[in-house]
């Protein structure tokens, strides 16, 4: 049968006539067996209560069974995923961290993915290696758990010369030039495409506590009671972990591939800025008004090897850092060009930028 919170309240008032002690010792004394009971319940609505109190009142004690619990559900219906998530609010609530093992397979949960990096964040240097493997998943750009893992490396220095190995390997730079004659800007339209996430509600669980949303985010304030999970690095912001109770929602599906989806050349060069201290365009473009081919490569070619010193400065800086030897910072970042011809009138072709190629 389960057991209603309400009578916990009972404990704590029964809490003040134990002996004088720390505010915090007599709130566990008074609840921690009442919440290691519902912590070894076989019913899941009991088990997130337990995992939602003992975060709520931080009973550090209770951690051990905590942990014990999410090793343990590991199912993928609702239920499960719910306790599974309550679980790691109280794991995170109290203090403790997680076998690798066991969050990995939370990570793959949109449900649990964000509290789950926020485990393994309490701790970059005994998450280093999953840090790393979280970076170089090809997840899509607004994913923050991949985002924040390699700033959490970069700002721990763990593992950051591997980053920027992975990050070089995947970077590429691509100069735009757009060709117009007159004041259109419309050829820019398609050029940049943002995509979102279906969003479903969960059905709200009898006999369980409040429904609950961990997320990953920019713009929370740690002064609201968000959670500072990734500090700030160069121009990349903090990362908090939101928390909100009475709704959740959990993205429709959260499936990529390599082969979908390839690592973001964005991410690659905001971690290489970020290593290296610097602001290096990752996606430099330039605009021209056509007169004639003359002209028109002159252009090209200016900002095309402004583009590429930069780039070569980047390499340079992480060089220096050690982040990146010699020989692998000789191998330059590719840059290429491709060009918009916006032109109204096309009959004079535009040149082939043979430096370029």
């Amino acid at each position: 049968m389960f057991r209603s919170p309400s009578l916990l309240s009972v404990t704590l008032a029964l809490a003040g006539s134990l002996p004088a002690q720390d505010p915090q010792e007599r709130i566990e004394q008074a609840l921690l067996p009442q919440v290691e009971e519902l912590l070894d319940s076989d019913q899941p609505g009991q088990v997130a209560w337990g995992a939602f109190l003992a975060g709520k009142y931080r009973l550090r004690d209770a951690g051990g069974k905590i942990l014990r619990e999410l090793n343990e559900w590991d199912g993928d219906s609702d239920e499960h995923r719910v306790v599974s998530l309550h679980l790691l609010d109280g794991l995170l609530r109290v203090g403790r961290l997680a076998p690798p093992a066991v969050l990995g397979r939370l990570l793959d949960d949109p449900l649990t993915r964000d509290a789950a990096f926020a485990v393994m964040a309490q701790d970059p240097a005994a998450y280093a290696m999953d840090l790393l493997r979280i970076a170089k998943e090809p997840a899509p750009t607004w994913d923050l758990a991949r985002k924040g893992a390699g700033q959490l490396l970069i700002s721990s220095k763990h593992n950051v010369r591997e980053l920027m190995l992975y990050a070089l390997e995947e970077m590429e730079v691509v100069l735009r030039v757009v060709v117009r004659d007159g004041d259109d800007s419309n050829q820019w339209n398609s050029a940049i495409g943002l995509g979102g996430a279906r969003k479903v509600r969960l059905k709200t669980m009898l006999g369980f506590p409040p429904l609950l949303k961990l997320f990953l985010t920019t713009r929370g304030e740690v002064g609201r009671g968000d959670r500072l999970v990734v500090p700030a690095v160069g121009s990349l912001p903090a990362i908090l972990l939101g928390r909100e109770e009475g709704v959740v929602y959990r993205p429709y599906e959260l499936q990529w591939s390599a082969k979908e989806q390839r690592p973001s050349r964005w991410l690659a060069m905001a971690w290489m800025n970020a290593a290296a201290r610097l602001e290096v365009d990752g996606f430099p473009a330039v605009s021209v008004d056509w007169t004639d081919g003359e002209a028109f490569e002159a252009v090209c070619r200016s900002r095309f090897d402004a583009v590429r010193g930069e780039l070569d400065d980047l390499l340079e800086q992480l060089r220096k850092k050690r982040f990146l030897r010699k020989r692998e910072a000789a191998r330059g970042i590719p840059l290429k060009i491709e060009i918009y011809d916006g032109r109204n009138d096309k009959t004079v072709s535009l040149p082939d930028l043979e430096f370029a190629k």
